[in-house]
């Protein structure tokens, strides 16, 4: 629905830094928190905030504050077609991008380029979609689970930080080549064990998840391949022992049998040992709560079942890649967030368009000639099925 050229003064002084300072200073905390989530990990459902944000919420509230935020305008929402067919997800809208850009008193084209919050990175994200909200599920029960999982000699521990990344890139040199290590996502744990009354013991666990939705062999072996030659990059010789397992997940027994090939002809044209870390067949995708750790996996070099806890071994965190790691965790984080909103963005005093955004409505146009090529692809995710 178009906009009257009233409708549009009011929302450009609507959209001015003392307006915006205004409305932020009538944030809560909790949607401070969600704001922030939906900065790092753009395009969530609500059930991926509530284990992102669970720790200091219900469920009920984290829904009320979300639906809060959307009527504000701060925040924007999509329902894809596949694989969650009828799970809203949400991202930050641009100007929920320069209210929190304000709040952490850092530039918003930063944030928006270094978390792919802008309107570029957003349609990168929706043709990634199918990959990612599987990935996304996998990363929740990982996190939900973990502490029960891994239990051992009776002793209950505590998962005391978490992140996860999507799309990992590294670049490193093998054999004087520079090349480019890329993982679907990278998860990284610290878990924290009670060993008596006033001693504990904190230890950090990193997974790679490798998953595809195409039964392409020779992508499958250019992923492993750039994982057996990090593995063996000089970067790794000091932790040449503590290599983060690689766990792949697999949609249909076809394409785990398309995996396992390409494992073993990856090891021979390297002539080096084949990854030791595990494959599994995920559910059908209408299977809800996911718990990987109960997953039926088996070993990748000898396809022998195995559980995922044994496959885990702790690591230092420099083991980690430089773009992933157990750092502080969102209580010690936000402690230290700044609390003034008064920041000034520049003398014209409105906010720069990071993000277009609607992509709902946009998508009902995506056959329109003035479209790029990129454009339309990535709408069309929101509209087609498999």
């Amino acid at each position: 629905m178009l906009e009257s050229p009233l409708e549009r003064r009011r929302r450009g002084r609507s959209n001015t830094t003392g307006a915006l300072a205004e409305r932020s200073a009538l944030l809560a905390e909790i949607e401070w928190r969600i704001l922030h989530w939906l900065l790092h990990y753009p395009l969530q459902c609500a059930d991926d905030l509530v284990v992102g944000v669970a720790c200091w919420a219900s469920r009920a509230t984290v829904y009320r504050h979300v639906r809060a935020l959307e009527e504000q305008g701060l925040v924007e929402s999509v329902v894809p077609k596949t694989p969650r067919t009828g799970k809203r997800l949400y991202h930050l809208s641009n100007l929920g991008l320069h209210v929190l850009a304000m709040y952490l008193e850092t530039p918003a084209r930063e944030l928006a380029r270094d978390w792919q919050a802008d309107e570029r990175g957003l349609l990168r994200l929706l043709t990634r979609l199918p990959t990612l909200l599987v990935l996304q599920d996998i990363v929740n029960g990982l996190i939900t689970h973990a502490a029960a999982a891994m239990t051992r000699e009776g002793r209950h521990p505590q998962l005391v930080r978490w992140t996860w990344q999507r799309d990992l890139a590294h670049y490193f040199t093998y054999r004087e080549q520079v090349m480019r290590l890329f993982a679907d996502g990278a998860v990284a744990l610290c878990i924290r064990t009670q060993r008596g009354e006033s001693s504990r013991l904190d230890q950090c666990y990193g997974i790679f998840l490798l998953s595809t939705e195409l039964d392409d062999e020779r992508l499958m072996r250019l992923r492993l391949e750039r994982l057996l030659c990090w593995r063996e990059s000089p970067e790794r010789w000091p932790l040449y022992q503590r290599m983060l397992p690689v766990l792949i997940l697999a949609s249909s027994p076809r394409q785990r049998d398309h995996w396992q090939r390409a494992v073993e002809t990856s090891a021979l044209k390297l002539r080096l040992d084949p990854l030791q870390d595990a494959l599994a067949t995920l559910p059908t995708p209408e299977s809800a709560h996911v718990n990987p750790w109960r997953l039926s996996w088996h070993t990748l070099s000898t396809d022998h079942p195995c559980h995922l806890q044994e496959r885990l071994g702790p690591v230092l965190p420099v083991a980690f890649p430089p773009s992933l790691g157990v750092e502080e965790d969102e209580e010690e984080r936000w402690a230290h967030a700044p609390s003034n909103t008064s920041v000034a963005w520049g003398p014209s005093g409105r906010p720069a368009r990071l993000v277009r955004g609607k992509l709902a409505s946009r998508a009902t146009g995506v056959t329109r000639e003035d479209l790029e090529e990129r454009e339309i692809i990535a709408l069309l995710g929101l509209r087609l099925n498999h």
